[in-house]
Formats: C-alpha cells, sequence, structure tokens
C-alpha cells in the first residue's frame, strides 16, 4: 500500500517541480530581448535566473573585474546593455554621457540604485541610501562637517594616532631592526584611529589594543562569508530582493547607539536628527571612511615598494617641508600644500578606486542626447569608474603607477573630464571626500617622514581583487619589509 501510495505521490511532486523550475525559467527570461528593442548592444548573452550575473554571484569573478571585462567587451560603443538576474541594466562608456547622468540631468538620475532591507532602519536612514527628497535637507545639514575650518580643527588630533602607530611598529621589531609585516593589517589600524579621532573625536585604540572593539566589528562589518558576499551584492544591484531580506546584524550599530550620548554627543547638539537617523550616518562614515582611506594608503605603499625612485622624491619633498618648518611636525597647511604627495595619492585612486562603478536609476523615460536611445523610468545606470581610469584613450600606460599623470598643472589639464571619478561628481559626489583625502594624506606623509618601504620574497607580485566584495580590496595581505628612516 505504501509503495502505491508513493509510486502516486512522487512523480506528482516532480511533476510540480519541474513545472515550478519551467515557469521560473522563462519568467526570468521575459526581459531578455529589452535592449533589442531599444537597440542598445549588449556584448553577453544573458543566463536564464542569473542574466549576466552569476560569475559574481557564485564567486567565480569580482565585481571589478565584471565591469572591467564588460567595458573591454564593449569598446567602441557608447553604452552597453546587461542584466543583473532578470533586470536590464545600462552601462555608460562614453565621457559626455556621463556628464548628463551625472551633473546636467542630474534631476533625472537623482537616486542611487543601492537599497537596504525594510526592515534595517538606520541603514535606509543613511546619506548613501537615502532617496528623494529626504536625501537633500540631509544633504545640506550634513555638508557643514566638512568646511576646511572643521577639517583643520580635527586634523590636531592625528598626531596621538602617529605615536601609537610607532610604537606599534616598534612592538613588532622594528625598533632593533627593519621588519616584514602584514601592511594589510597595519593600515585598516591605522587608518580606523585616524577615523575614529576625526570623526568621533575618540582613539579607537586599535593599534595599542589587540582585541579592540571597534576592530573587532570593523571584521564583522566587512565580512566577506558567502551570505554577506550575496546581500552585498544584492543591496548594490539587484535591490528588490533586498528589500524582502532581513539584513545580517552587524552589532557595530549598536555600539554607536551606546556612545551616541557619550563620545560623538557633537554630532547631537548640531541638528535635530532622530537616534535612526544620527546613528545612521556614523555607522556610513565608519564604514566608508575606513574602508576607502585603509585600503588607499595600503595600495600606495605597495606601489612605493615598488618603485623606489617615486619613494624617494615623495620623501625629500616631505622631508624639505618639515625643515622649513618651525616645529619639524606635519600641519593641515603643509600636507594640502604638497604636490607630488597630491599626485601620488590621486594616482593611487586612478588606478585602485574603491568603488569599482557608480550607480544611479532613471527617476522617469530618458533619451541620451545624441542618440535614439530611450530607457525607461527605474532602469539602473552603472558608471564604470576603474575601466574608465585604466582606459588607455585617456591615460598613457594605464597598467602604471605614474604620479605625473597628475603633478603639476599642466598635466592635470590633459585629464579629460569625467574620465577620472574616485569620488563621483554632480550632487551626489562623496560628501566625505575632504576628510578621507586629509586622511589619506596625513597617514600617507606621516609614514614617508619615518619609514621607507621595500619589496621582499613575500610580497605578491600583482594584487588580485576580493572576490567576495563589491568594494576593491586585495585578495590576500600585502607583505612588505619597512625600514626606519636613519
Amino acid at each position: 500500500m505504501i509503495v502505491s501510495y508513493l509510486n502516486f505521490v512522487l512523480p506528482a511532486i516532480f511533476a510540480s517541480l519541474f513545472t515550478v523550475v519551467v515557469f521560473f525559467y522563462f519568467y526570468t527570461r521575459r526581459n531578455f530581448g529589452y535592449w533589442k528593442k531599444r537597440n542598445v548592444p549588449t556584448v553577453w548573452p544573458p543566463r536564464a535566473f542569473f542574466g549576466n550575473f552569476g560569475p559574481c554571484l557564485f564567486m567565480q569573478q569580482s565585481a571589478e573585474s565584471f565591469f572591467h571585462e564588460l567595458y573591454k567587451a564593449a569598446d567602441g560603443e557608447l553604452l552597453v546593455g546587461y542584466w543583473v538576474f532578470d533586470k536590464p541594466h545600462v552601462m555608460i562608456r562614453d565621457p559626455e554621457l556621463i556628464k548628463h547622468v551625472l551633473v546636467k540631468d542630474f534631476d533625472k538620475f537623482s537616486d542611487r540604485l543601492i537599497s537596504s532591507s525594510k526592515s534595517d532602519a538606520m541603514g535606509n536612514n543613511n546619506m548613501f541610501l537615502l532617496k528623494e527628497p529626504a536625501w537633500k535637507p540631509l544633504r545640506q545639514t550634513m555638508s557643514k562637517f566638512f568646511t576646511s575650518g572643521k577639517m583643520k580643527k580635527v586634523f590636531e588630533r592625528m598626531p596621538d594616532v602617529a605615536a601609537d602607530l610607532d610604537n606599534y611598529l616598534d612592538n613588532l621589531g622594528l625598533k632593533d631592526e627593519d621588519c616584514v609585516i602584514d601592511i594589510t593589517e597595519m593600515c585598516y589600524k591605522f587608518a580606523l584611529d585616524l577615523i575614529g579621532v576625526t570623526t568621533y573625536g575618540i582613539n579607537m585604540n586599535s593599534l595599542t589594543i589587540p582585541d579592540a572593539q571597534f576592530r573587532e566589528k570593523g571584521r564583522i562589518v566587512f565580512s566577506t562569508s558567502p551570505s554577506r558576499h550575496f546581500e552585498n551584492l544584492c543591496m548594490f544591484f539587484y535591490p528588490p530582493l533586498t528589500l524582502q531580506l532581513k539584513n545580517s546584524k552587524t552589532d557595530f550599530l549598536d555600539l554607536l547607539v551606546d556612545l551616541k550620548n557619550k563620545e560623538i554627543s557633537s554630532f547631537s547638539h548640531k541638528t535635530d536628527f532622530s537616534d535612526n537617523e544620527l546613528v545612521a550616518q556614523a555607522a556610513i562614515f565608519y564604514t566608508a571612511g575606513f574602508g576607502t582611506t585603509s585600503t588607499t594608503i595600503m595600495f600606495a605603499l605597495y606601489e612605493l615598494s615598488k618603485q623606489p625612485e617615486i619613494q624617494i622624491k615623495l620623501q625629500r619633498e616631505i622631508q624639505s617641508a618639515l625643515n622649513l618648518s618651525q616645529n619639524k611636525c606635519l600641519s593641515y597647511d603643509m600636507v594640502q600644500a604638497l604636490p607630488y604627495l597630491d599626485a601620488v595619492v590621486w594616482e593611487t585612486l586612478r588606478i585602485y578606486p574603491t568603488v569599482m562603478s557608480l550607480d544611479r536609476i532613471s527617476m522617469d523615460s530618458y533619451r541620451f542626447p545624441g542618440t535614439n536611445i530611450t530607457i525607461d523610468k527605474g532602469t539602473p545606470v552603472s558608471i564604470p569608474l576603474r575601466a574608465l581610469q585604466m582606459d588607455s584613450r585617456y591615460f598613457a600606460n594605464p597598467d602604471k603607477f605614474n604620479p605625473d599623470n597628475f603633478y603639476g598643472p599642466s598635466n592635470k589639464s590633459n585629464i579629460i573630464k569625467y574620465t577620472f571619478l574616485p569620488f563621483g561628481d554632480g550632487p551626489h559626489i562623496c560628501i566625505g571626500m575632504r576628510l578621507g583625502l586629509m586622511v589619506v594624506k596625513y597617514g600617507l606623509a606621516y609614514l614617508m617622514s619615518k619609514y621607507t618601504v621595500e619589496q621582499c620574497k613575500e610580497t605578491v607580485p600583482n594584487i588580485g581583487y576580493n572576490v567576495r566584495s563589491v568594494f576593491l580590496s586585495p585578495s590576500d595581505s600585502i607583505v612588505l619589509k619597512i625600514k626606519k628612516i636613519k
């Protein structure tokens, strides 16, 4: 009797499952003719269920590699269509069209695509994810924290962190002799403490305490587990799915709530934010500031170790400025006035921008100027930053680290507008750009004033990128020899 029952039920179950799979197969293919109808070129055939995004989803390819390969494959085109799951996206490859999307027609692309889940109140309240009309007044309110006067004031807190870095390196063995260290972890801790004193007014002690709370919470926030990877991909590239998810609890937000009325009270008396809005901004300054500054410093050190002549030129510029100063210490005005340091930082951001692409979403149907191509309301638009900045049409020998690309007014003026966008452009330009550049320049200037970095046998010849990260981060530790300048 049981056998007869199973003989009846099992085929019915398999038939139902087969029907569901077939239904979803054709359902996910329903938009695959979208770009052909609009005369938009495509270079890769989409696959059922995943579109063109399967390799990223299954961690076979990094987001950086995806955008870079798509950009190169569409050589000669102004724009190119692709699919994330079943959703049509379009990549803009032309600087003039990029100007329209970011600046001239900003009102048509005023929102970013990225979204968090409905259950993530603080995630949806931060400035990076917030949509119109709430975004604009918040942006205006927060902008007053990033004036040059404010930056000069918080700059005064950074030398304490530099002293902690000296002790940190001495404890690793640098006090007695040269040592080989993982600069990845050093840069994470150094940048975290610099962001802490400048943004929150507190020393996070990650350089002095091995298991410091903020560093441990940072490991969770920037976790690259498969579940976190899937969540991040959905947030950045397929928000409809993110909205149905319950975001991972990071605990870092809880820590900020506890600190709200203590260490970071400098924010609360200047705004009328709710608790969620306040903590959301504090959290985004941590996640955006810490991640971007640490990787920029470590990538710069890596490139300087490969080309000692560039490192020496930078060290001489810094030392000359120190010799002319009264107290022989780095100051805000000094760091801002060093042209070769500025060029080194910009060149690092050219080759290693933190984000691989900028995302926007069309607020209405939109026809791209100079073309017969029109996209529908709600179509995601991407601008491939690293691919643009590594294009030989815009930068000679783009794979070579060359600060002269940005050294001197004549070289800077040769850069075609909207081909170099590490902080974006237009009204949505990164609000923390001034703070981020100040932290990176100070961190790099301090390190180069006291130390030299060299390649060693443990140094990787070429940096690979983490396939589980939507931000540009190394797949392996960067190991260098560090020596004190005597």
